[in-house]
């Protein structure tokens, strides 16, 4: 039985938006980790640009999934990590994982089971 949701609430849309972007989920699926510094994440994505990398945190940390701390230091030391409404993200990232898995096994044409 398929969960009760709408369509068409004006949440659950800007949700997708922000969630369908797929460097927003890359970068947030690095930080479900933990606490990362810019040049971690950036040379775990490499498949990002580093200008989409700096403008998505942006976005993210203004959209209250991300928080930008800075450690004084010395050295002063910038980290990235998830708030609390970004961690509650974890088991729907899960989720999203365990469908590409399954999708993996069942196709061989799939995007997916490329990947």
């Amino acid at each position: 039985m398929a969960a009760h949701f709408d369509p068409h609430s004006k949440r659950f849309v800007a949700a997708l938006l922000e969630l369908g972007h797929h460097p927003n989920m890359r970068i947030l699926a690095e930080l479900i980790e933990g606490p990362r510094r810019y040049n971690e994440l950036l040379a775990s994505l490499p498949e990002i640009a580093e200008q989409t990398v700096g403008a998505n945190l942006r976005q993210l940390d203004t959209d209250g999934l991300v928080h930008r701390r800075v450690d004084p230091g010395p050295p002063l030391r910038v980290l990235y990590e998830l708030t609390e409404l970004g961690r509650d993200l974890a088991p729907g990232l899960a989720l999203i994982e365990e469908w590409a898995r399954r999708a993996g096994e069942a196709t061989t044409g799939a995007a997916v089971a490329q990947a």
